[in-house]
């Protein structure tokens, strides 16, 4: 896990290449919210996207279709991945294929979500945080969280590994992950 704080969060170098894994409406989302960051601290140069089904057309939203997740592991240089797949299941299974050391996987957070050190927000490695979103104080959100357009997390929630919340969806305070269920055998 990452402690988020602007600073370092905004650690990347200016150009720093950055290609999004996922070629659907998530990932043109993504693209734009890339495109949201880079307007107010230019910071990726998105290189396309990947995705292990390819595109009817060797496009998407004006950049270019590379590959699939093997291409992706294949990259010789450094390469940061955001991974635009909205089913936890689905992301979950994307990230487990892309095993290449040259890899790393950003935390996107909108330029808009208010974040400042004393919320004593924890962002883990991947995590997508879009456009409207509101995260108020001691929060934790696993690896490759994403939360979606309009989304609230209240304070002391823990938000697991992979977790979606899709638009406009609201997080009480102090919500846990909840244990795994036990179960027993019913008796006649």
């Amino acid at each position: 896990m990452t402690t988020l704080f602007f600073p370092e969060y905004e650690d990347a170098e200016p150009g720093a290449p950055l290609a999004i894994f996922g070629a659907g409406g998530l990932g043109r989302e993504v693209l734009l919210l890339l495109r949201q960051l880079n307007a107010t601290h230019p910071t990726w140069e998105v290189r396309g996207f990947y995705d292990d089904q390819a595109p009817a057309t060797p496009t998407v939203a004006g950049l270019p279709y590379l590959g699939t997740s093997a291409d992706l592991n294949a990259t010789a240089e450094p390469l940061a991945v955001a991974v635009a797949v909205g089913s936890p299941a689905g992301r979950a299974a994307v990230v487990s294929r892309l095993t290449s050391g040259q890899l790393s996987f950003p935390a996107l957070v909108h330029p808009g979500v208010a974040l400042a050190p004393h919320q004593r927000i924890v962002l883990g490695e991947g995590s997508i945080v879009q456009q409207g979103c509101i995260l108020t104080c001691d929060i934790t959100l696993g690896r490759f969280v994403l939360l979606n357009l309009g989304c609230t997390v209240g304070h002391d929630a823990v938000l697991g590994d992979f977790a979606s919340l899709m638009p406009h969806a609201n997080v009480s305070g102090a919500a846990q992950p909840a244990p795994a269920p036990t179960w027993a055998p019913m008796r006649p």
